[in-house]
């Protein structure tokens, strides 16, 4: 058994995309749960990956794990997004809230985490996610976000100190003939949830 050490995590760079599209093309379109539920194809899929994927290169902020022959194994794709007040708060004349919402400012959004079907359950994804949260405390984000659509993702995050903020069960959304539209079969997952973890 190839022990963690033997993985080699390395941030992702405009050379990587087609990688990490082909990655995603091969193995989460085939084992996140909604993706397996929609039945999406390669073809279908592919230009929703190549556009995000484009969309969070320019943060220089996501991570890969390479394993034998520099195979990509593992991945977490990130985004620095910022917030934006509009004005909402411009009336409230308080030191206590304007320190508040001074600090309005960047955070991460992740947006994608992967883990080869056959390497889960040695750490991989969990190398991941902290690597990613010390990039964004140092890049001055005030949180991470994601939307984790699997179980073993959500009790990653929730092991990591992120908390849920929204929860979408599965069972709420019906097709015209009032069938289950995400029915993940024999994956336990349920529902999808909203999770952040601020410092």
């Amino acid at each position: 058994m190839i022990g963690v050490s033997h993985f080699k995590l390395a941030k992702v760079t405009k050379e990587d995309k087609e990688d990490v599209v082909n990655f995603l093309l091969s193995d989460f379109l085939k084992e996140e749960p909604l993706s397996m539920t929609l039945k999406a194809t390669p073809q279908e899929a592919k230009p929703f990956f190549d556009q995000l994927i484009g969309m969070c290169l320019p943060s220089d902020a996501s991570y890969v794990v390479r394993g034998e022959g520099d195979q990509i194994v593992a991945m977490l794709i990130n985004k620095i997004a910022t917030l934006h007040d509009d004005g909402t708060y411009d009336k409230i004349d308080s030191p206590k809230f304007e320190s508040k919402f001074s600090t309005l400012r960047d955070y991460m959004e992740m947006e994608i985490l992967s883990v080869h079907r056959n390497l889960t359950g040695r750490g991989l994804a969990k190398k991941l996610v902290v690597a990613s949260i010390e990039l964004a405390k140092n890049r001055g984000c005030a949180f991470a976000s994601t939307i984790a659509t699997n179980i073993a993702s959500q009790q990653l995050f929730s092991k990591l100190g992120f908390e849920t903020l929204y929860t979408l069960m599965h069972k709420d959304y019906m097709d015209n003939q009032g069938r289950q539209i995400f029915d993940c079969g024999s994956n336990p997952t349920d529902c999808a949830k909203l999770m952040v973890k601020r410092w």
